[in-house]
């Protein structure tokens, strides 16, 4: 197995972490409340992760509502406001790479709330 893909597995899976500890401190410090909008949810959650001592740690910086450029879109007056947007983009780089894993908060919610 390449570095590239082991290391990429490992940022993936630091990633995933960041986010449950995010949501854990949320739910004990009673800032969650299960009737917000899906952005009062990503708001909240990545200014927890940003604000953790382990994502100092391990590099990785969470940014929220993002969207998500596409090479093959008509680039015309007006085009960005259509652009579809990811709620969660963490990055990272090493070695002259850079690597981003996406998430989308309406699906953590509802896997958390089942």
């Amino acid at each position: 197995m390449k570095l590239s893909l082991i290391y990429r597995k490992a940022f993936e899976k630091d990633c995933i972490e960041l986010i449950i500890n995010a949501y854990n401190i949320a739910i004990s410090e009673k800032k969650y409340l299960s009737n917000w909008i899906e952005n009062d949810f990503s708001e909240l959650l990545g200014h927890y992760v940003n604000e953790s001592q382990s994502s100092l740690e391990k590099s990785i910086t969470c940014k929220t509502e993002n969207k998500l450029l596409s090479k093959t879109e008509n680039q015309v007056k007006g085009y960005a406001d259509k652009l579809p947007r990811i709620d969660f983009v963490y990055f990272k780089i090493w070695n002259k790479q850079r690597y981003l894993c996406f998430m989308e908060a309406k699906r953590l919610k509802e896997k958390i709330l089942i």
